[in-house]
């Protein structure tokens, strides 16, 4: 009979410690988990952007926005590269202009078409397109 009690005995310890690990193992998924989760809600808490304002050319007004606090776009802030060369940079899509090629047209290729601060779209005036439009006059 003993034996039997033994047996018994050692059976029910065997028990109570794999019910004691898997409780164990389930409490520290669990705390992973909801770790987890903090992290990922610490990360998404909103940015914070400075209250400033960019005057469109249109004399609408813009906020910071976005993870990056970039300013939004302005509602008319298109502007597009036409002509026969493409050598026209203007807020009007499709213009056209009579095909003739001009040496300096080749620095347009690499320029950039852009809204300036004067509200009209014309090519940006960077060093090394200035540089180009000398050289290829």
């Amino acid at each position: 009979m003993k034996k039997k009690e033994g047996s018994l005995s050692l059976a029910i310890v065997m028990v109570v410690c794999f019910t004691a690990m898997i409780a164990i193992g389930l409490y520290l998924a669990y705390n992973k988990s909801l770790l987890t989760q903090t992290f990922t809600k610490e990360q998404e808490k909103p940015i914070a952007c400075t209250k400033e304002a960019k005057i469109c050319p249109d004399g609408s007004a813009v906020s910071r926005t976005g993870p990056n606090c970039e300013f939004a776009k302005c509602p008319i802030d298109n502007c597009y590269i036409g002509g026969c060369s493409r050598q026209i940079c203007s807020d009007k899509a499709g213009v056209v202009s009579t095909c003739e090629y001009k040496q300096e047209y080749t620095c347009y290729e690499d320029a950039k078409c852009e809204r300036q601060v004067n509200g009209q779209c014309e090519w940006t005036a960077t060093s090394e397109f200035i540089a180009c439009l000398n050289i290829n006059k």
